[in-house]
């Protein structure tokens, strides 16, 4: 009965190892994404920080990018690519005025019931 048994080839056992090694890689991203979604949902956005662009500000709390283009007044035309630092130094502003500035346009925005990026349509 077990006489049938046929013994890997060590290219066999190198596959194996290689699937072996592409679930764990694949296991530990699907963790640490996880992970990442639970603690943005339990502590929310995180902090506005200087490294950050308008856009990366945009994605993160969920408003148009133009909202916060025009709150800093940025020409709506131009997609800004410079961190929120160098946009407060050409302002000659501290990055808590910019960061309040963005606040305040972000809070405007959901008040006026600006429809989110990637949002699903009301029904």
């Amino acid at each position: 009965m077990f006489a049938t048994i046929r013994r890997f080839r060590w290219q066999q056992w190198l596959l194996a190892a290689a699937c072996v090694a592409a679930l764990s890689l694949a296991a530990w991203q699907i963790d640490r994404a996880v992970h990442h979604l639970v603690y943005l949902r339990q502590n929310g956005a995180p902090a506005i920080a200087g490294w950050m662009t308008v856009g990366h500000v945009a994605e993160l709390y969920h408003v148009p990018p133009g909202v916060l283009e025009e709150a800093l007044g940025l020409p709506p035309d131009h997609v800004e690519r410079r961190p929120l630092q160098a946009i407060a130094r050409q302002r000659g502003e501290s990055m808590e005025q910019l960061q309040a500035t963005l606040l305040a346009a972000i809070a405007r925005s959901r008040a006026a019931g600006a429809p989110t990026p990637g949002a699903a349509p009301p029904r």
